[in-house]
């Protein structure tokens, strides 16, 4: 009888773990907020609330970079460097 139990019971949870409801409920992609449709321009929170946003929007594009296009990308869009000057200043054409 307790054999019987233990294995009916271990394929239930096997069962669970491989079943399609389950793989639909575990998301093992990196968490994003959810976008913001309309924002008033008048109430301060909500200005802070996009700046917040916007900030974490940027962090997520730069993890996504590599470490040649973070060196690119932060002094010709941050600094206004030209593509010139950046190719001189890390020695690539």
């Amino acid at each position: 009888m307790k054999a019987y139990l233990v294995k009916s019971v271990t394929n239930r949870c096997i069962n669970l773990l491989k079943s399609a409801r389950k793989r639909r409920e575990i998301y093992i992609g990196p968490w994003l907020p959810e976008p913001q449709i309309t924002l008033s321009e008048q109430n301060p929170m909500e200005l802070v609330v996009k700046d917040k946003a916007i900030s974490y929007a940027f962090l997520v594009m730069l993890n996504q970079l590599n470490a040649v296009e973070r060196d690119v990308f932060i002094p010709r869009e941050v600094l206004d460097y030209s593509y010139s000057e950046i190719a001189q200043a890390l020695n690539k054409s």
